[in-house]
């Protein structure tokens, strides 16, 4: 994860809101919570979408699909860790 921290540019302005779509479809959340980070997760150099979500503190990796400046992201991938789902606890 450290590595992961490393790799990431944090923008000191915000830019133009913009949709999201996972695998052709509007980004939509159960519960609407969601932390959203773009890193090359998978070292192909494309931004990929790593999306930390509310329900059960997992997190979703949703891999570039696309082409550079022409993203295209593709269905969750559930993050694992130690054989089983990576989870952050509440609290």
């Amino acid at each position: 994860m450290i590595a992961l921290a490393l790799c990431c540019i944090l923008a000191t302005e915000l830019g133009e809101p913009f949709r999201l779509e996972i695998a052709g479809q509007p980004l939509s959340l159960p519960l609407g919570h969601a932390a959203p980070l773009f890193a090359d997760w998978d070292g192909d150099g494309l931004t990929d979408l790593l999306l930390g979500r509310f329900e059960g503190g997992r997190l979703a990796i949703h891999r570039n699909l696309g082409r550079a400046g022409q993203p295209r992201f593709g269905p969750a991938v559930w993050f694992e860790a130690g054989g089983g789902p990576g989870t952050i606890p509440a609290g």
